[in-house]
């Protein structure tokens, strides 16, 4: 990491050369590597790290996500009642005989409620009626 961020000083300061002493001054060293990080993207960051025998990736937001070509083709989009065109997140891998693929977006709140009463769980209608009047059912 010292050399990664090119030896700066303070890295050969007493507090810095174990791991008891860096953990004392944890806030101290956070700061430090900060003032060094905002120099670079995130991805010179990860790249220099690399280098070094790091092990490091980007802290990636949603957005970035989406973007990145190492995901491409992995988010499905989906027209989403409320939401619009929306994302959701695919398969891991693909099947070459069996692809997988995308069946329906999210349901609402209360959508399958219904369904999954009276169909799956054998709820007699006089009962949904009731549970649903009562607001236990959305």
């Amino acid at each position: 990491m010292c050399n990664a961020i090119g030896n700066p000083a303070w890295t050969k300061e007493e507090w810095c050369q174990s791991i008891s002493g860096r953990k004392a001054k944890e806030a101290t060293l956070d700061k430090l590597i900060s003032e060094w990080t905002i120099n670079f993207t995130p991805e010179e960051v990860m790249t220099r790290l690399q280098r070094y025998g790091i092990s490091a990736g980007i802290v990636q937001k949603p957005k970035d996500l989406i973007d990145d070509p190492q995901l491409r083709g992995y988010f499905w989009w989906m027209q989403h009642e409320e939401l619009g065109n929306f994302p959701y997140p695919g398969w891991a891998i693909t099947l070459s005989r069996t692809p997988a693929e995308p069946k329906m977006p999210s349901p609402l709140m209360g959508e399958h409620t219904e369904f999954v009463c009276k169909q799956i769980l054998n709820m007699p209608d006089s009962e949904f009626v009731e549970l649903l009047s009562d607001g236990v059912l959305q």
